[in-house]
């Protein structure tokens, strides 16, 4: 599956496909029926059966994946919200969401993110302590938030008419964590 899903990709090419495939072609379902359910990953060929999974099982599968075309991944649990103090003493429950790191390219992505793209993350994942699930364990910072990563432009022409009614046209241009956080914003609304 891999090999269908890079073609003749390489580097970080091949990850940004695998990691759209990802995106594109998983569900996000979690079910928990106990607490350990929470906090255990499937098997990436589970996860292809069925079709879905929460953010560990995104990780796993794009894990896999990559390990399939030679790209050495490693998950990173993060908390993903508005808290950005460090805890004062570590514990699992300090985190609440799985992403994946690429040391080659000192690289993390949301795969779950389905409004973001493999080379954004949300500004609630900014500058992140990460834990990564190595063998001898690692802590590091997810990129922190620059202004150039969270830019956007807006450009309107509007009309209003005698009879009080406003017709008009906007256009954005935005970077692509401010894509991704309105992309999010307008698949959440109602109309």
């Amino acid at each position: 599956l891999a090999a269908q899903i890079v073609g003749s990709r390489t580097g970080l090419d091949a990850a940004r496909a695998i990691y759209d495939w990802v995106a594109d072609n998983i569900r996000y379902v979690a079910v928990y029926q106990s607490l350990d359910d929470g906090m255990v990953s499937h098997s990436a060929p589970d996860v292809l059966h069925t079709g879905y999974g929460d953010c560990k099982d995104y990780v796993v599968l794009m894990q896999a994946l990559l390990a399939a075309r030679g790209i050495d991944a490693v998950p990173a649990s993060v908390e993903w919200g508005t808290s950005y103090a460090d805890p004062i003493s570590w514990a699992p429950l300090f985190t609440n969401h799985r992403i994946i790191y690429l040391p080659a390219y000192h690289h993390f992505a949301n795969p779950t993110d389905r409004h973001a793209g493999f080379d954004s993350l949300d500004p609630r994942l900014s500058g992140k302590l990460a834990v990564l699930a190595t063998p001898e364990g690692q802590v590091l910072r997810t990129p922190k938030s620059t202004p150039a990563a969270n830019l956007y432009r807006m450009q309107s022409t509007l009309t209003l008419s005698a009879d009080g009614a406003i017709d008009g046209v906007g256009t954005y241009e935005m970077s692509p964590n401010v894509k991704a956080y309105a992309r999010a914003i307008v698949s959440g609304a109602s109309s």
